[in-house]
C-alpha cells in the first residue's frame, strides 16, 4: 500500500485538527534522485525559484516527519525533505558516517538545483540531522545562507 494511502485511511479514521489534514493535502512531489548510484528519497513543497530549505529529520526517521510543518512555508518557499541514508526510504550507502551523510546532503542540495539560484538554501535539520547539518557547514558552509537547528 503506498504510504498516501496509509495517511488517507489514518485522516479519514481519526478526529484530526482541520490545519492537520489541510496541511496534508497540499501537492508535493515525492520522488527519488540518485547519487552516487544510491536511491535518495525525497519529498518538495512550493515554487522552484522561491528562496530555499533543506530539511532533515532525526535518528531512524523520515522526511515525511515535515509533512504537516512544510505546507506552511510552501507558498513562500522551495522546500526539500529528504532521507537519510538508510533511513525512510533512502538506500544505505555502505561505511556511511557522519562526513558521508554530510557529503550526502550537499549532494543532494546540488542534485536538486538548490544551489542554482539567487539565495542559498538554508538548512533545517532535527535532532541527529543536526550532526549532519553541522557537518555540512564545515564542508560546504559558503554554498549555504545558514544552519537552523531543532
Amino acid at each position: 500500500m503506498a504510504s498516501t494511502d496509509i495517511v488517507d485511511q489514518w485522516a479519514a479514521s481519526q478526529d484530526l485538527p482541520a490545519w492537520f489534514v489541510a496541511a496534508l493535502d497540499v501537492p508535493r512531489e515525492d520522488s527519488f534522485v540518485e547519487i552516487d548510484g544510491v536511491k535518495v528519497h525525497y519529498l518538495r513543497w512550493g515554487k522552484r525559484g522561491n528562496p530555499p530549505l533543506l530539511l532533515t529529520h532525526g535518528f531512524l526517521a523520515h522526511a515525511r516527519c515535515f509533512a504537516f510543518i512544510a505546507p506552511f512555508l510552501a507558498e513562500e518557499y522551495d522546500i526539500v525533505a529528504y532521507d537519510l541514508a538508510g533511513m525512510g526510504e533512502s538506500e544505505m550507502v555502505a561505511g556511511c558516517d557522519g562526513d558521508e551523510r554530510a557529503q550526502g546532503m550537499v549532494a543532494v542540495a546540488e542534485a536538486l538545483d538548490l544551489f542554482s539560484g539567487p539565495v542559498k538554501p538554508k538548512i533545517i535539520a532535527h535532532s541527529f540531522g543536526s550532526g549532519v547539518g553541522l557537518t555540512a557547514m564545515e564542508l560546504a558552509g559558503e554554498r549555504f545562507g545558514g544552519l537552523i537547528i531543532c
